[in-house]
C-alpha cells in the first residue's frame, strides 16, 4: 500500500467499519497509543489469517470515524524494531508484526499488519496500566470474536473451540512435517517421470476430463524464492475450512520440480494438479466437484430439482472461491506485492445451477449458462488482500451468479450468512459435500 488513495479505497470498500479483521485507533506520538496497539495486536495473532490496525482514524463529534491522520513528526515514532520491541514484551509466543506507512498531503497514517500465531496461541505474559486503566492483564488470552469489531479476552465456549482447533491442526501439521523428515532444505522424493510443470502428464488429463477451475495468483513482481521456502510458504498458507486442507496435498508429501514445488491428485470426487513457482506465481487445475458426481444422481433430500448431469452448485462455488481467496491473502501476506487473482469456470456451456447441498437457498426457475468460460479476476496489493479477501469471495460468486442468471435481491446477505458457516466449521471437521474429497 503505498498511496493515500489506497487506504482510503480500502476502508471505503469495507464501509469504513471496524471488522474482525480491520481495528482503527487513534493517531498520536508512539508513546501515546502503543497500550491500545498492543492489546490489537495480541488479540488479532490469535485470528486466524491475523489482521489490520489502522493509526490514525479518529472519531468526530457524532462519534463517526473520520480520516484525521496525523502529523509527520508523530508519524515518525512508529519505528518497526520500536512497536515489535514493546508488543512483544506481553506476548508469548512473540507476536510477528510488518509495520508500513501511507501519507497524504500533512496527514500521515501507520498500518500494522499482525500475522496470525504459529503453533501455540498468543498469551499475555504481564499487566499493562495505563492512565489508571488496565488494558493488558498477566495471563489473559485476547481474541477478536468472530462476528464482533473488538480485542477482548472474554471468549465464548465457540470461540475457544474455534481457537484449540486452529491450534490443534498447526501443531498435527508440523509433528507430521517433521516426523515425515520434511525440514526445509529436505528433498522430497518425488516419482519418476513426474517431475514436470503444470502442463501435462496423466493426473492434468484427468482434471481436464471434466470441467475445472483454472486458477492463477502472480505477484506484480517475479521473485526468486527458494523451494525450501517454497514449501514452507505453501504449509504455512494452506486453508483448511473443510475435511481436507486446500491446496491439496497427498499424503502430506509435495513434490519438487526444478522451478516449482506441487501436488497432484486423482480421487473419486477429487482432481487436482497445483504449482508455486520460485517466482511467487501459484497456478492449479481442480475439477469441478459437480462434473466428478455420477450422472443424473439425485439431488438431496427435500430438494424438487430435476435430475442433472451438468450443473453448478452454488453453495459449492461460494465455499471453493473462499477457499481461494482466503489461500491468496494468506500468500499475499508472506510475499507482499501487488497481486493479481485470476479464477475461471471452464467448459461452463449450458449448465444450470441446482441445489445439492442441505437447501440454503431457493430456486425459483432454470437458470443456465450461455458462455463457455466464466472469467474472474482481482488485482490488489497484499495489506488490501488480507482485509478483504472473505468480502471478495462473496463479490466473485456473486458475479458466476449474475452470468446464470440468478440475482435476487437477498443473495448477498445469504451468501454471506453461508460463509460464516464455512468459517465457523473448524479445521477438523467436514462440510455436508467438501469439494476436495
Amino acid at each position: 500500500m503505498d498511496t493515500y488513495a489506497a487506504l482510503r479505497d480500502m476502508l471505503a470498500r469495507d464501509s469504513f467499519e471496524e471488522t474482525r479483521g480491520l481495528e482503527f485507533k487513534r493517531g498520536g506520538r508512539w508513546r501515546d497509543v502503543r497500550h491500545l496497539v498492543a492489546k490489537a495486536a495480541l488479540a488479532m495473532s490469535n485470528v486466524e489469517g491475523g489482521g489490520l490496525v489502522v493509526i490514525g482514524i479518529d472519531k468526530d463529534r457524532s462519534g463517526q470515524d473520520r480520516l484525521a491522520g496525523m502529523d509527520e513528526e508523530a508519524s515518525a515514532t512508529f519505528r518497526t524494531d520500536d512497536m515489535e520491541e514493546f508488543v512483544n514484551r506481553y506476548a508469548d509466543p512473540p507476536v510477528q508484526i510488518e509495520v508500513g506507512k501511507v501519507s497524504d498531503g500533512g496527514r500521515h497514517f501507520v498500518v500494522l499488519a499482525v500475522h496470525e500465531f504459529g503453533h501455540q496461541p498468543v498469551l499475555c505474559t504481564k499487566s499493562l496500566d495505563r492512565d489508571g486503566k488496565r488494558h493488558l492483564e498477566a495471563g489473559r488470552l485476547y481474541y477478536r470474536p468472530r462476528g464482533k469489531a473488538e480485542s477482548t479476552s472474554r471468549l465464548a465456549h465457540h470461540d475457544m473451540r474455534e481457537l484449540l482447533d486452529m491450534a490443534a491442526a498447526k501443531r498435527h501439521n508440523y509433528w507430521q512435517r517433521h516426523a515425515m523428515g520434511m525440514g526445509a532444505g529436505a528433498r522430497i522424493p518425488v516419482a519418476p517421470g513426474t517431475e514436470r510443470g503444470l502442463g501435462g502428464g496423466g493426473t492434468l488429463a484427468a482434471v481436464w476430463e471434466k470441467a475445472h477451475y483454472a486458477i492463477a495468483m502472480r505477484p506484480r513482481t517475479p521473485k526468486n524464492l527458494p523451494l525450501g521456502e517454497l514449501e514452507d510458504v505453501a504449509r504455512d498458507c494452506r486453508v483448511w475450512r473443510r475435511k481436507f486442507p486446500y491446496p491439496y496435498v497427498p499424503s502430506g508429501r509435495m513434490e519438487r520440480h526444478e522451478d516449482c514445488i506441487g501436488a497432484s491428485h486423482v480421487g473419486g470426487l477429487h482432481a487436482d494438479e497445483w504449482r508455486l513457482y520460485r517466482s511467487g506465481q501459484f497456478s492449479e487445475r481442480l475439477g469441478l466437484y459437480e462434473a466428478r458426481w455420477p450422472p443424473n444422481q439425485p439431488p438431496s433430500a427435500g430438494c424438487d430439482a430435476p435430475l442433472r448431469e451438468r450443473f453448478l452448485e452454488p453453495a459449492l462455488t461460494l465455499y471453493q472461491i473462499s477457499e481461494v481467496f482466503q489461500f491468496a491473502s494468506r500468500l499475499a501476506r508472506s510475499i507482499p506485492d501487488i497481486w493479481r487473482i485470476e479464477i475461471k469456470l471452464c467448459d461452463m456451456q449450458d449448465r444450470m445451477l441446482d441445489i445439492r447441498v442441505p437447501e440454503r437457498f431457493g430456486l425459483y426457475a432454470d437458470y443456465k449458462c450461455g458462455v463457455p468460460e466464466i472469467s474472474l479476476s482481482a488485482e490488489l496489493d497484499s495489506w488490501s488482500l488480507q482485509a478483504r479477501y472473505a468480502d471478495l469471495a462473496i463479490e466473485k460468486a456473486l458475479e458466476v451468479m449474475d452470468i446464470f442468471g440468478w440475482s435476487e435481491k437477498s443473495m448477498e446477505s445469504s451468501f454471506r450468512r453461508e460463509q460464516e458457516r464455512l468459517y465457523r466449521w473448524g479445521e477438523t471437521k467436514s462440510m455436508p459435500v467438501p469439494i476436495s474429497g
